[in-house]
């Protein structure tokens, strides 16, 4: 019952014995103010029991402390559930289940010592399943402790019969179970110890098994070894160097053929021209195989590349100085290029070779070449020799070379000074420029021969009136002689246009005579014709659209019913687009060119520049240059600079009220004639 002065009550309590047991439960009377003594140390002892729990297993030793657990004892209300954790632990089969062999397996965890704080070194420690107590106290054992220890020792003995392989004999397993912990922990040492020796063992096994095909790639360059060293003085060249291919070290490869062409090369006379030398027929088929098999830099030569640059590059040194003073040089140039190429291409020296001495004598060969004289080694000898050879750029740069020298030469092109182009070297250009060609002729050359030959030289009319003094120097003949002279400068149908232009004249000027003449003057017409046929193809025969004109006309002369066959109408210069081009110049400029006059009136600077003109001469006013002449009033008149030039004479002029002025070597100007110039 309850009484007035105190409240108490009965707590029922398990008390921790030292083998696990339970006593019987016994009612103990605690007051609430103090409580008793033995209440106090049981509550204290517990409290401190549930801290190293938790600490040693967490949150779960905490709760279960709290619902009346107590360490070292059963679980459940009677403690009969297990007393001890499962342990995680490494099983000896990877498929192993938990329940394989359980009714064998311990829990093989170490023993752990749990540090106790000062007040607990006092009293007692925990370890594991036993309570140990101070020397001043009585040391208890758990009852299970010992067979603990067999099982460990147990499992330790199947872990180490079936990692290795082993069968212990039954005697020496029970003599390791009765030998106690310390037979344990030493069989775990000697365990640990032997799979480390064990993992060393099959580490060695993996390099075994990485190194034995090398230890066989090594026996095989061994028996290649001793075949090269049996055919290093018999074998040709191509065949030892073949076994020395073999072999798998690079470096190796290099030193033995560098060796090898040293011994059998680099002291050996050769002629570079004989095409039996040991170089064209051994050298040449080893480098085609080495450029495939060996790594080549340009750069920077391998000793393989060094021994072939000494023992080729120096013997053929001279062969490309001074390679185009003739066609024999030319030829032989292009020949051992072409032979020893794929030497000079392995060691890095065929583009440097173009490059610093052939590139050079192209450029000056081509610089220097005078396109109206093919005497001196024209480029058309050598030029499509070399086009296999050199580069698309460099080419580019000799197309552009020549197309500067026909530009030149069309420009400052005249009828009487200027040398015509031999044919080959026309063929040459068009075959170098392509369309470029028709261009320039299209655009420099033909407007001058036009205007130079046809306006002012070709008039039929006036040769047959003055029929008795004919000259080849100038005239209707002149201009056929010209014409036969420069038709390999026109495309084919500019030359067919240039031609039918000189047959419509003829055709013309037969028809009016046929037409107002006497039947027999009809021969006197048919034989002018012949006259002027003969004297046009005096040097050359004719081709065959020259023929087809030649016979129109003679059907025309034999004609009874005089049919015409000229073309009134036909402008030359039209057809030839010419006064299109110099329509489309001036179109849309307004300029004094195109500006319509009144009156128009020739100056001297007319006359002057038609006088250059005619005789060939360059006319163009000098930049910012003034002379002060003798004339005038103040006799000082400030007037520009004009030079005339050929290719022989040169001439400094002034012009002051249409009187010319020439400069004397002294700088003085004084008055000359026209006609003096010249």
């Amino acid at each position: 019952m309850v009484s007035s002065t105190f409240d108490r009550h009965f707590i029922k309590k398990r008390k921790l014995r030292p083998y696990g047991n339970i006593e019987d439960e016994e009612e103990t009377i605690v007051d609430d103010v103090g409580g008793t003594v033995e209440g106090m140390q049981d509550a204290s002892y517990q409290n401190e029991a549930s801290k190293r729990m938790t600490k040693k297993y967490g949150i779960g030793a905490r709760l279960l402390s709290k619902m009346g657990y107590v360490e070292g004892k059963g679980l459940g209300w009677n403690g009969s559930g297990i007393a001890e954790p499962i342990q995680a632990e490494q099983r000896p089969l990877p498929n192993a289940g938990l329940g394989m062999l359980s009714s064998l397996e311990i829990d093989s965890q170490e023993d752990e010592e749990v540090e106790s704080s000062s007040d607990e070194e006092k009293g007692h420690k925990i370890i594991q399943n036993s309570v140990l107590f101070n020397k001043t106290t009585t040391e208890h054992l758990s009852r299970n402790a010992a067979d603990s220890k067999t099982r460990e020792i147990q499992k330790l003995i199947r872990d180490f019969q079936f990692k290795f392989g082993l069968d212990f004999k039954q005697d020496r397993i029970e003599q390791l179970e009765a030998s106690g912990p310390e037979a344990g922990q030493k069989l775990k040492v000697i365990m640990e110890e032997a799979l480390d020796v064990q993992q060393n063992l099959n580490a060695l096994d993996h390099r075994i098994e990485y190194l034995e095909p090398k230890l066989t790639d090594i026996e095989e360059e061994e028996q290649l070894l001793g075949d090269i060293s049996v055919e290093w003085n018999e074998a040709s060249i191509i065949d030892a160097a073949g076994l020395i291919l073999k072999l798998a070290d690079t470096e190796l490869v290099d030193r033995m053929i560098c060796s090898l062409l040293q011994r059998r090369c680099a002291d050996l006379p050769w002629d570079p021209l004989d095409a039996s030398n040991i170089i064209l027929t051994q050298l040449v088929p080893l480098v085609e195989i080495l450029k495939y098999q060996m790594d080549s830099n340009p750069d920077l030569l391998n000793r393989t590349q060094t021994v072939l640059f000494t023992i080729v590059f120096n013997k053929l040194l001279g062969h490309w100085q001074n390679c185009f003073l003739n066609r024999e040089k030319i030829n032989t140039v292009i020949r051992l290029l072409m032979d020893y190429e794929p030497i000079l291409r392995f060691i890095g020296c065929f583009t440097y070779i173009k490059t610093k001495f052939i590139y050079p004598q192209l450029i000056e060969a081509l610089r220097s070449w005078d396109i109206s004289n093919s005497d001196n080694s024209p480029p058309r000898i050598w030029m499509f020799d070399f086009i296999v050879i050199i580069d698309e750029d460099f080419l580019k740069e000799l197309k552009q070379l020549v197309e500067r020298k026909i530009s030149g030469y069309c420009q400052d092109w005249h009828h009487s000074k200027s040398r015509p182009i031999s044919k080959l070297d026309i063929l040459f250009s068009r075959e170098i420029l392509g369309e470029r060609y028709s261009k320039i002729i299209q655009t420099f050359f033909l407007p001058k021969f036009i205007d130079q030959l046809w306006e002012k030289h070709f008039d039929p009319t006036i040769d047959l009136e003055n029929w008795r003094s004919i000259s080849f120097e100038e005239g209707t003949y002149y201009y056929l002689m010209k014409l036969q002279e420069y038709k390999q400068f026109f495309d084919e149908e500019e030359y067919k246009l240039l031609l039918h232009g000189v047959f419509n004249e003829l055709n013309k000027i037969l028809y009016q005579w046929i037409l107002y003449s006497p039947m027999r003057d009809r021969k006197k017409a048919q034989s002018w014709f012949n006259s002027i046929i003969n004297a046009m193809f005096n040097h050359n025969v004719p081709i065959e659209m020259e023929l087809v004109e030649i016979r129109r006309t003679l059907n025309f002369l034999d004609d009874t019913n005089l049919t015409p066959i000229h073309d009134e109408l036909f402008d030359l210069s039209e057809h030839l687009n010419l006064k299109e081009n110099e329509a489309d110049q001036y179109s849309n400029v307004y300029c004094f060119d195109n500006i319509p006059l009144r009156k128009i009136s020739n100056t001297f600077k007319d006359v002057l520049l038609d006088y250059c003109e005619e005789n060939g001469y360059k006319f163009e006013k000098l930049h910012d240059q003034y002379a002060v002449i003798p004339y005038g009033s103040r006799r000082e008149s400030l007037v520009p600079i004009f030079v005339v030039k050929s290719q022989e004479k040169k001439y400094h002029l002034a012009i002051k009220d249409d009187i010319l002025w020439v400069r004397k070597r002294n700088g003085n100007f004084v008055p000359i004639f026209l006609y003096r110039i010249g």
